[in-house]
């Protein structure tokens, strides 16, 4: 068994000694950039805070019942351990994003060729928006290596096993279920309805407990998918200030790596391959779904984020590779032709990771960090969830869900109401949380008669700036 074990993994290596070259490059220049100074987002914040409050049992962190759950427990688990949860988090980022080059390579052998799959890995592994995603602790990697290992199962036939993994990548991102149905819509078309069944199984397995939580809790089993859509539609920091037009993400594919482009061309193989022996290029039916279905979904949110481009864009690298690929002919020409689509990947992709790393801002880090080993038992409001990231006190939420003129008024008079029983207001106006959406004027007027009460009846312990914005601290005195 060893002996075959060591034969299958020498076999491996020697068949496919471009792809470990691609591996090998993506994991080394990852690790080189894994030590830099990388900002934690506002949704990091979040994933963390919910995780220490589900480990917490409620008593730490925060709560945010329209994000989806797996990407927190995740984090929380790291937490309860005692881990540094930032440096658990980038550990498992860096870990999913080389495990996803793996399985991506794998199914794109599988359903092209090896040629296409050296071709894909070299734009996959590099792709700008997945390697740049890689350094941070969103949804977007873990939600990609689940859609990729369940497509890998899906198409090795283990139904169940594939199902169990779309419905897990449902929980770490609720748009994710859109790969289940390109792949159970192949299945009820062949008319395969036990394969069919076991599928739709497996995508149960994992998402019942996680409706029936929903109905117990909120009394609505569909109600976080609910309020999810409803803010991706309505806020302000993505539907106003980062607006972009519906044709926002074919500038995106191409920005990605302009070798996109050949994605078309591998699609009219696709089509003309169908055309004179379907039951050969059947298999290639499943990305194509994965890339109609995902994009056409996307393009009708109001929010057009490159973030969501990352869950699809796997499979339109499969086309552009397996387009590029059959124009080379011949055999000496075709590991020239991978090393320097991998250099242009590489350029484009550190280029893209130069020009977006953000410097240390450190007016935003002191006032992140401010109430880090601060004893209190009175509560802890913020108009920012990455606070939670550095306390293990329970943080009130001020910018939830919709920060507007109705939710201002509601936390001013709690703030009145309940004055001793707030310890601390932490507040800024650059994470977009604050910011009131355009002509609310109701908004803009309580917003600075709370920065008035505050002033007066509450201590200013922190005033920095950094450009446009101010972080603010106040103490109940």
């Amino acid at each position: 068994m060893i002996k075959m074990k060591k034969k299958y993994l020498s076999d491996f290596f020697r068949q496919n000694k471009i792809f470990l070259v691609i591996l090998f490059a993506a994991f080394i220049i990852r690790f080189f950039l894994f030590f830099q100074y990388h900002e934690v987002w506002w949704d990091s914040g979040v994933y963390i805070g919910m995780g220490k409050y589900i480990f917490s049992l409620g008593s730490a962190g925060l709560w945010e019942h329209l994000r989806p759950v797996l990407w927190p427990i995740v984090l929380g688990i790291g937490w309860k351990a005692g881990a540094d949860v930032i440096l658990f988090g980038r550990i498992m980022t860096f870990l999913l994003s080389i495990a996803s080059i793996f399985v991506f390579y794998l199914i794109t052998s599988k359903i092209f060729s090896k040629k296409a799959a050296a071709i894909a890995s070299a734009m996959f592994a590099f792709s700008t928006i997945f390697f740049y995603m890689g350094f941070h602790l969103y949804t977007e990697i873990p939600t990609v290596f689940l859609v990729l290992l369940a497509s890998y199962f899906f198409i090795e036939g283990r139904h169940y096993i594939a199902g169990t993994l779309f419905g897990l990548a449902f929980l770490a991102k609720f748009p994710a279920p859109l790969f289940f149905i390109c792949a159970l819509a192949i299945l009820i078309y062949k008319r395969e309805i036990r394969k069919s069944a076991y599928l739709v199984l497996g995508f149960a397995t994992p998402v019942i407990p996680f409706l029936i939580a929903n109905q117990v809790f909120y009394g609505n089993f569909l109600l976080p998918m609910i309020a999810g859509s409803r803010v991706i539609n309505e806020v302000v920091g993505c539907n106003v200030l980062r607006y972009r037009p519906f044709y926002h993400y074919f500038y995106l594919i191409l920005f990605d790596n302009p070798l996109n482009l050949f994605s078309l061309f591998g699609i009219f193989l696709f089509f003309r391959g169908c055309k004179k022996n379907f039951r050969k290029n059947k298999m290639m039916v499943y990305p194509f779904l994965c890339i109609v279905l995902p994009l056409a979904y996307f393009m009708q949110m109001h929010c057009r984020d490159y973030r969501y481009l990352m869950v699809f864009l796997p499979f339109i690298i499969m086309f552009s590779a397996y387009g590029i690929s059959s124009m080379i002919r011949k055999r000496k020409y075709f590991a020239p032709a991978v090393f320097l689509i991998l250099l242009l990947s590489l350029s484009l992709s550190f280029r893209f990771y130069e020009q977006n790393k953000q410097p240390v801002n450190y007016a935003a880090e002191e006032y992140f960090r401010f109430l880090s080993g601060t004893e209190t038992e009175l509560e802890i409001w913020a108009g920012d969830p990455t606070v939670s990231v550095y306390t293990d006190h329970k943080i009130g939420k001020i910018y939830y869900p919709i920060y507007d003129g109705s939710y201002a008024m509601l936390f001013f008079e709690y703030l009145v109401l309940n004055e001793e029983r707030v310890g601390y207001v932490l507040l800024d106006n650059c994470g977009g949380g604050m910011m009131c959406p355009p002509g609310d004027s109701k908004c803009e007027r309580q917003l600075n008669i709370t920065y008035s009460y505050l002033n007066d009846n509450f201590a200013l312990l922190y005033n920095k700036s950094h450009g446009r914005c101010n972080y603010l601290v106040y103490e109940n005195d």
